[in-house]
Formats: C-alpha cells, sequence, structure tokens
C-alpha cells in the first residue's frame, strides 16, 4: 500500500468514526436482476454474421436477439411463459424500436 492509499484509508476510517449509525430513516432498496445462467453455444461463421446483420437491424445485441428467440420458442411449445416479465419487456423494446 503506497503513503497516499496509507493516509486515505485513514481519513475514510476517521470519517466512518464520526458518523451516527441508526439515527437515519428507513429506506427501500431495489435489489438487481436474480443471477442469471450462462450457455455458450457455437455457430458457422456465416450464422453469426447473419445473426449480426439481424440485431443491428433490431437495433439489439447478438445476444439479446437469440436470447429473446429461444424464450419466444419456449413460450410457444409451453403454456407457462418462461421468465415471462423479461420476455415481455425484451419482446417491446424490440417492438418499440421498429
Amino acid at each position: 500500500m503506497s503513503d497516499e492509499q496509507a493516509a486515505r484509508y485513514e481519513t475514510d476510517a476517521e470519517e466512518a468514526d464520526e458518523l451516527e449509525f441508526g439515527r437515519g430513516r428507513p429506506v427501500e432498496v431495489e435489489t438487481g436482476p436474480r443471477r442469471m445462467s450462462a450457455f455458450a453455444l457455437r455457430f458457422d461463421p456465416a450464422v453469426v454474421e447473419r445473426l449480426r446483420e439481424r440485431a443491428a437491424v433490431e437495433g439489439v445485441g447478438v445476444t439479446q436477439l437469440v436470447r429473446a428467440w429461444v424464450l419466444e420458442r419456449l413460450e410457444a411449445d409451453d403454456p407457462v411463459p418462461v421468465e415471462a416479465d423479461e420476455a415481455l419487456s425484451t419482446l417491446r423494446r424490440l417492438l418499440a424500436r421498429r
């Protein structure tokens, strides 16, 4: 740790000691979206290029496009929506950009 970092650490620690905890008002904190799992796919370079072109036309990233397509297909095959809120949000965003 450099002298500058040590001095900054000491200053931050002193300021923290001066805080009066427990005197604030309650706040509501929103948490981020739930954790997602990654899934790797391999495509022929020509398919990747077609996906990039289509994503550009739709105004989204390739990953967003492929994810929306997969969710649409899963929902079409199953009457119970898969991640319905997220899929609906993605579809609305895609339609709004047309």
